[in-house]
């Protein structure tokens, strides 16, 4: 619910490319903070794939707006 209510935030205020880098860094940080985790921390297996999965899709949107731009 709250996803959907930021992304229609997001939509409203025409802020798409500012969010998605801003995404995008802030998934990196948390990517390299779970990596640097040992491979047995309990957050580390928990918390990576979701991580990892939220980042998948934050470079796909990123990718999108890229494109979008240049056509």
């Amino acid at each position: 619910m709250i996803r959907e209510r930021i992304e229609a935030i997001v939509s409203e205020t025409g802020i798409e490319a500012a969010f998605a880098l801003n995404l995008a860094m802030v998934l990196t940080r948390e990517l390299r903070l779970h990596h640097e985790l040992p491979e047995d921390d309990p957050a580390r297996r928990r918390c990576l794939p979701i991580i990892e999965a939220a980042w998948t899709s934050a470079g796909t949107r990123v990718q999108r707006l890229i494109a979008a731009r240049s056509a």
